[in-house]
């Protein structure tokens, strides 16, 4: 029965482990969602400023 119980206790450690990692990284989505929409709605001027700047494309080589 013990090693049953060991087992169990295992398994459930890690689904917990999974679980409070994704809670987390879904706050933190939602705190920088949040943050976004703030600062766009107080400072509009700003969110110009505040978008990414498009990568530039590389040129393939031609032989």
């Amino acid at each position: 029965m013990s090693m049953w119980l060991s087992a169990a206790n295992t398994y459930a450690s890690a689904g917990r482990g999974l679980v409070a990692a994704e809670t987390k990284r879904t706050q933190n989505a939602v705190a920088q969602d949040m943050t976004r929409q703030a600062m766009a709605f107080w400072f509009p001027w700003s969110a110009e400023a505040a978008k990414p700047k498009p990568r530039a494309r590389r040129r393939m080589k031609r032989s």
